[in-house]
């Protein structure tokens, strides 16, 4: 619970410095990443990491999954992280950031909600509520960084953030292989996985264009200088009723 009010309150007061610091322009650009930060983390597995988790157990110390599960869920990880940050990159980012960044970025972000469901498995809740929140740690260190040296901006803010979360994404999937052994199996049809995958791509998709859709169609229609207003407002008013009901809930 701590580090996930630790990470709610780390990214309420980037936005607060960042807001000071940042242009108009630069502070809609640093919201939008944001964004599809977001959306990698609710959406970029296709939901199918919901899937792992409900058709994997842990037994005699082993997490068995199906091994067909795995493979499918990596390999339209990856398919879906070519086509997410190419779409961000070509249409809504107007800062230039490498293509292959926003790509590897991309993956890493989607792998470390994997990992997380993947330690939720194995009730190790504190590392996985570290896992969830990582991400919120970087920007405020970076933040703090580029502050105290005088050299705040967003497409700097950015390339550190990807190069580091890429950085994290790698060490953190180490420490899962090294101490979390895993079994496969073959215990699901095809047809079936399909099926659980078809659901939870439905649902994780509504719930994704109804929390953010309203940031892209302002990002692609009306400039990076209308969308800060309503990032901001979600943070300033709506964020905080969201992390105490998620406080609450945990």
């Amino acid at each position: 619970m701590l580090l996930m009010i630790a990470g709610a309150g780390s990214i309420f007061l980037v936005n607060i410095v960042l807001k000071a610091t940042l242009s108009d322009f630069q502070y809609g650009e640093y919201s939008i990443f944001i964004t599809f930060l977001q959306v990698c983390i609710s959406f970029g597995f296709l939901g199918l990491e919901q899937v792992f988790l409900r058709l994997s157990e842990v037994r005699d110390d082993r997490l068995l999954t199906d091994k067909k599960l795995l493979k499918i869920t990596f390999v339209v990880g990856l398919l879906f992280s070519l086509l997410l940050s190419a779409l961000f990159s070509k249409i809504f980012l107007k800062i230039q950031v490498a293509t292959t960044l926003l790509m590897l970025l991309t993956f890493s972000t989607s792998l470390m909600m994997f990992l997380y469901n993947v330690v939720r498995l194995k009730k190790q809740f504190v590392v996985a509520q570290l896992f969830n929140n990582m991400w919120k740690y970087i920007v405020l260190v970076i933040t703090g960084i580029l502050l105290i040296g005088g050299n705040v901006n967003a497409k700097t803010l950015i390339e550190i953030f990807t190069y580091v979360s890429i950085g994290s994404a790698t060490f953190f999937s180490i420490y899962v292989i090294k101490n979390i052994p895993f079994k496969f199996t073959n215990s699901f049809e095809l047809s079936a996985i399909y099926k659980y995958s078809f659901h939870f791509v439905i649902s994780m998709l509504s719930i994704t264009f109804i929390g953010f859709f309203d940031r892209f169609y302002i990002k692609a229609f009306f400039g990076s200088p209308d969308l800060w207003r309503l990032f901001l407002f979600s943070y300033y008013f709506l964020f905080p009723i969201c992390t105490i009901t998620r406080v609450c809930w945990f």
